[in-house]
């Protein structure tokens, strides 16, 4: 700037001399003089290779970047202008890098209510951004679009428009009452007619088989073993019993090898059942089910059984008489309803993992996004003989009497999962500590009720079911407040793991309660 000062100053001096002294040959001297610095000397400075015409590049180059700079920012920023003070511009580029985390939000924010507003959902963004508490925001939509999605959907639908939820509960509970009506009539319809079938006492001729039972009830001492009383009683025997619950060992250790073949025979939860031990009760029948999940538990095989501490790192899952007959290409039906979840997230998950979606469920009647709870403890796992963990157990018992609190004995049923034999023998001595206190609590597990309360590990829970399950998983951290942790989940990680797990979250009608040691990310899935 100063040199452009100079050669505007020399300009100034020609103009003047050439003005009043053009006439003068010493006065045109200096003319020449000045003339000479404002053209020849000031037109070197300018040439490309001089300070000031690499300086002048240099500011053009400058100003172009900035320009496109410029226009690039009003773009990106959606303004209207900058501020003219380079002190100014200089402060608002500090400011947004100091503030990156914070504009990466708000750019966020910006995206999110454009696709909103394309969405017509304007309103919405506005009464956000005026201020709105936190977790807010999703209740008020739904209820809005409820309130708005509501009215024309149902008055479209005759069905929904005439729907009437008192009447509605009247037909459930009318529909209810009649069906154990017809099941308590249909159960003395099958007795009364088994019973035509059965001699009055007096009428037993003493050889027949009936005789021969008359004969052991009428003895005080030295009754006949089941199975020779059986063999005596011929068809008489399978007359007064044609309908028997028992256990394949029962079966082979009660009932006579050449009794008359039954009708049917039924294998329930066929999946733990092993061939060895279900082929002798096959072959007492004429047909034959197999109630099963090949997704759940399969027959192990405990090495230690006998012994007085079970080692379950030492299990062995057997084929099943399930597996051998799907594999024998019996023919298959699958029962695709689920009664048992009141909550569709409680079977969610396997039906998602484990039965390919294949399985209808039922909306829940309630707004709950879920039934399943997270509970973190800062547990501790006592590995090697122990394979306890105290705090988590003594966090469970409290949660089952604060479950059970202020409830009468079978209006909720609950039930306690463990993934092995330590923790649940641990979880039963706490509970019988506080049952010995607290008379409303011990009133849950009374024998008389229809579901008591259970404590049972993955191995012996299969078939059962609770309004509320807690399932502890037990294993976690060694040490406090630790990252890291074995991946060791004890029968999770043996073959066939992925089943025992499914049956240990598919318990609940109601609610499902996790209790762990660990958070998420404390799993390694490469280990």
């Amino acid at each position: 700037p100063e040199r452009l000062e100079q050669l505007a100053d020399a300009a100034e001096a020609i103009r003047a001399a050439a003005r009043s002294h053009a006439h003068d040959p010493e006065d045109f001297a200096t003319l020449l003089i000045s003339l000479r610095t404002a053209v020849v000397d000031a037109n070197e400075m300018v040439a490309p290779d001089a300070p000031l015409g690499m300086a002048t590049q240099a500011l053009a180059v400058a100003a172009e970047e900035f320009t496109k700079a410029r226009a690039a920012f009003l773009e990106a920023s959606a303004s209207d202008a900058l501020p003219s003070a380079f002190e100014q511009i200089v402060k608002l580029c500090d400011d947004i890098e100091g503030r990156q985390v914070q504009l990466n939000a708000l750019c966020q924010w910006n995206g999110a209510r454009s696709q909103a507003a394309a969405l017509g959902l304007t309103p919405m963004t506005e009464r956000v951004a005026a201020g709105l508490e936190m977790g807010k925001a999703v209740p008020l939509f739904d209820a809005a679009y409820a309130k708005w999605f509501a009215p024309w959907a149902i008055d479209s639908e005759p069905r929904l428009a005439g729907f009437h939820s008192l009447s509605h509960e009247d037909k459930i509970r009318a529909f209810g009452k009649v069906t154990e009506e017809v099941q308590k009539l249909t159960a003395g319809i099958i007795r009364a007619r088994l019973c035509t079938d059965l001699p009055e006492p007096s009428q037993v001729a003493r050889a027949s088989g009936f005789g021969v039972l008359k004969h052991e009830l009428a003895k005080q001492r030295a009754h006949k073993p089941v199975r020779q009383l059986a063999e005596e009683m011929g068809k008489d025997f399978s007359a007064l019993a044609p309908c028997m619950l028992m256990s394949p060992l029962s079966i082979a250790q009660y009932l006579p090898a050449d009794q008359d073949l039954f009708d049917i025979v039924i294998f329930d939860e066929a999946s733990q059942i092993t061939p060895w031990d279900a082929v002798g009760s096959i072959g007492r029948g004429r047909q034959l089910v197999l109630a099963g999940d090949q997704k759940q538990m399969p027959p192990t095989n405990f090495f230690s059984r006998g012994s007085a501490t079970v080692d379950e790192d030492a299990m062995v899952d057997l084929e099943s008489i399930l597996d051998e007959c799907v594999s024998a290409a019996i023919p298959r039906r699958s029962l695709d309803w689920h009664y048992r979840s009141r909550h569709d997230s409680l079977i969610a998950f396997s039906n998602s993992r484990y039965y390919n979606g294949k399985l209808v469920t039922f909306p829940a009647p309630e707004t709950r996004e879920t039934a399943v709870e997270w509970h973190r403890v800062e547990g501790i796992y006592a590995k090697g003989t122990e394979q306890t963990n105290a705090i988590e157990a003594k966090a469970i018992v409290a949660e089952a009497k604060k479950r059970l609190a202020q409830k009468a004995p079978g209006e909720a049923s609950l039930g306690i999962v463990t993934l092995n034999s330590k923790q649940q023998e641990l979880i039963e001595d706490l509970l019988e500590q506080a049952r010995k206190g607290d008379a409303a609590f011990d009133a849950h597990f009374a024998d008389d009720l229809e579901e008591p309360v259970f404590v049972k590990n993955l191995e012996t829970v299969q078939g059962d079911e609770r309004d509320i399950i807690i399932l502890g998983i037990t294993f976690g951290p060694v040490e406090p407040d630790a990252r890291k942790m074995s991946m060791n989940f004890g029968p999770l990680n043996k073959d066939g793991g992925w089943r025992r797990l499914n049956v240990a979250i598919t318990r609940a009608r109601k609610e499902m309660l996790l209790f762990t040691s660990f958070d998420a990310g404390m799993i390694d899935l490469s280990r």
